[in-house]
């Protein structure tokens, strides 16, 4: 019986009736260690009569192993990876490693993700349960949150359990219940119900020292009458995970050995802890299947509970630990990326082999866009590493990954690190420009512009292209300080110093860039090279350099007051990016689209692109990105007189919105069409 969760008891109830009516719903559980949230979980799975439910858990071991955890969510669905779009097959069935060949991006994982939830709720209504998702890997956890922002009428729910970490599933959108604990009698009747033999005392003292936690309240009784058992004032976690290492530790040492080989692992698969174990039969698990603290089926091994896993692992002696990853990583067999971390959890001083093994496996995650999971492999295989140079090497990788994960600030603090021990320039620059995103990202324009300016400076003699794309980065950061028209003028003027040819294609950016801000700079176009045929060779330039490059020179083109060209080239770019799968270009495409349709006057159009461009940069992190394109909808709500959107929008175009915790993204200027004035003024 769930004790006190009646409220929690009841949004689930109508969750699971919307499902069957058709109604398509999502939901987080959230709340400290041991609070409840596996038992609605599990609450709502026997409620859930009539549907098919899949069930998936994050495991902490298995954090840097990318779509490990949506491959255990979806695993008994993989049959219906055929009903697929080609590209959504394709790119799931990569990121599960059924194919060859290189992953989709994140946009196309999500939506097969999604498209695979939709197809199987037309056999019956479906209900997804995943447990502990703040360990999921971070591919797995934002395809998952993709798919459930985009429910609609397929009848399916998806309820994710979440311990109340501050930076776990944050900012979803997804409706969320905060698990409080237990209240004083609610805590009592769940003692009840465990049969404990306490003293008034004993029982008051559990009582008011679990703060109603209700695993606490179920596994403290177990230990407080042994020998030397202390309560005391430890917090609560520490309280739980000792509760199981008593537990734990009064089994049969070949008991302990096998559950702490299952705890080490990542899969639970028995054949493979047996291998590892050294075993040949489940006799030895009896104990802790008796105990309650595992359950066994012919082909796996599962614990009652996560924190069992970790008192199990986190209970034993470091030696042990080690000696468990060793065998593990004897018995993976072909899982080479499995072998290589167990091999690195394993190790404790440098090792060169060990490290280069980790540095494969952070290459096919990349491959597979892992790029979180490359980062930290990368990151560990530097620390691993002998040889100083190829310490450097991987450190400078696991910045670059850690950078297209979005993780800049870990980024950026791999990039210090290296950077002291880098002597070639060109990486050098390279890690400069993933310290000045970071800085960008945060708010601080006049330092990523200052250090973009360093990295370009630095390589204009050997790659003065490079150079080039640097300055340009550069002049977008002076360009969203709105009060800065001396650093947009400085930024321009450096395109003659980066040392390019005068006949060079990219020199049509540059002359394009001074189109568009010789109004704020109060400069004479007369000498300027005419705009038209000036775009044209912009436009190949930045398709010749990728979708940076198109994005840019339709930057630039908006800037100059091109805006159907500008226009243009957006909707290019987001449908080449569609058709690719590719996340990364969308927000900024959808975004520039939606501020040149509305200056066009092409008000539905916009509403449709900005729409979409809030979704997808609200998924991606495009913060900077979602306060243009808010901007610009908050502009289209004004004209349609729709004044609770055009707050709504607005508020969200503001600093409030954009800021990190201590940044100065309030000089972040929002870019609606009346404060910019090259789109207004430029002569188009």
């Amino acid at each position: 019986m769930l004790r006190g969760r009646d409220a929690e008891r009841t949004t689930i109830e109508a969750l699971l009736d919307g499902a069957r009516d058709g109604i398509s719903g999502a939901l987080i559980l959230r709340g400290e260690p041991g609070i409840g949230k596996s038992a609605l979980l599990g609450y709502a799975a026997d409620y859930a009569a009539g549907m098919r439910v899949l069930r998936g858990i994050g495991v902490e071991s298995e954090g840097e192993l990318p779509f490990a955890g949506l491959h255990l969510l979806l695993r008994p669905a993989l049959d219906r990876l055929g009903a697929l779009p080609e590209p959504q097959r394709e790119a799931l069935s990569a990121a599960f490693g059924l194919a060859t060949g290189r992953g989709g991006d994140q946009f196309m994982i999500g939506a097969g993700v999604l498209t695979l939830l939709a197809d199987l709720a037309e056999d019956a209504p479906l209900l997804c349960l995943i447990d502990d998702a703040q360990w999921l890997d971070r591919a797995s956890a934002e395809a998952l949150l993709f798919a459930a922002r985009r429910l609609d009428r397929d009848g399916v729910v998806m309820i994710f359990a979440v311990r109340d970490y501050a930076d776990a599933l944050a900012s979803t959108g997804i409706a969320e219940i905060r698990l409080p604990g237990l209240d004083a009698d609610s805590a009592a009747l769940l003692l009840d119900d465990q049969g404990a033999s306490l003293s008034p005392v004993m029982r008051d003292r559990i009582v008011t020292e679990t703060r109603g936690n209700p695993l606490a309240l179920r596994e403290l009784p177990a230990v407080a009458g042994l020998p030397g058992a202390q309560l005391g004032p430890m917090p609560l976690t520490s309280r739980v995970l000792d509760a199981f290492h008593h537990q734990v530790r009064a089994l049969p040492p070949p008991c302990q050995w096998l559950l702490l080989v299952a705890a080490a692992d990542d899969t639970g698969a028995l054949g493979l802890l047996m291998r590892a174990a050294g075993i040949t039969g489940v006799e030895d698990l009896q104990p802790a299947e008796t105990r309650g603290l595992i359950s066994l089926s012919p082909d796996q091994l599962v614990f009652r509970h996560p924190l069992i896993r970790a008192a199990v692992y986190h209970g034993a002696p470091l030696g042990q630990r080690i000696a468990a990853h060793l065998a593990l990583a004897a018995a993976e067999g072909a899982d080479i990326d499995r072998r290589a971390w167990h091999l690195a959890a394993a190790t404790t001083g440098p090792d060169e082999q060990v490290a280069a093994d980790l540095e494969r496996a952070a290459d096919r995650a990349t491959a597979r866009t892992g790029h979180a999971a490359a980062a930290a492999a990368y990151d560990r295989a530097a620390q691993l590493s002998a040889d100083p140079i190829a310490a450097t090497r991987r450190l400078v990788r696991a910045a670059e990954a850690g950078t297209h994960a979005g993780q800049l600030e870990w980024a950026r603090v791999r990039a210090d690190r290296a950077l002291p021990n880098v002597s070639d320039i060109a990486t050098q620059a390279s890690l400069i420009a993933v310290r000045a995103r970071a800085e960008f990202e945060t708010g601080g324009l006049r330092a990523a512009h200052d250090q973009l300016i360093d990295g370009a400076v630095m390589i204009a003699d050997h790659d003065p292209e490079r150079a080039f794309w640097l300055v340009v980065e550069a002049l977008h950061a002076a360009w969203a300080s709105p009060t800065d028209r001396q650093l947009v003028a400085d930024t321009v003027d450096r395109f003659d110093t980066v040392g390019l040819a005068p006949d060079s294609p990219l020199m049509a950016v540059a002359w394009l860039s001074r189109w568009g801000t010789a109004v704020m700079l109060d400069r004479d176009t007369a000498t300027f090279p005419p705009l038209g045929p000036l775009i044209a060779q912009a436009r190949a330039a930045g398709a010749a350099a990728g979708p940076h490059g198109q994005i840019e020179v339709a930057s630039r083109a908006f800037m100059a007051g091109r805006d159907e060209e500008s226009a243009e080239i957006a909707a290019a770019l987001v449908a080449d990016a569609r058709a690719k799968g590719l996340l990364t270009p969308m927000p900024d495409g959808l975004g520039l689209l939606t501020l040149a349709q509305v200056l066009l006057g092409r008000h539905r159009d916009a509403l449709i692109s900005g729409t979409e461009a809030l979704r997808i940069g609200r998924d991606s992190g495009h913060s900077l990105w979602v306060s243009y394109a808010s901007g610009a909808l908050a502009y289209v709500a004004a004209i349609q007189g729709d004044e609770v959107a055009c707050r709504a929008h607005a508020e969200a175009a503001g600093p409030d919105h954009t800021a990190q915790p201590g940044s100065a993204a309030g000089s972040r200027p929002i870019l609606l069409p009346s404060t910019t004035p090259a789109a207004v003024s430029a002569p188009g």
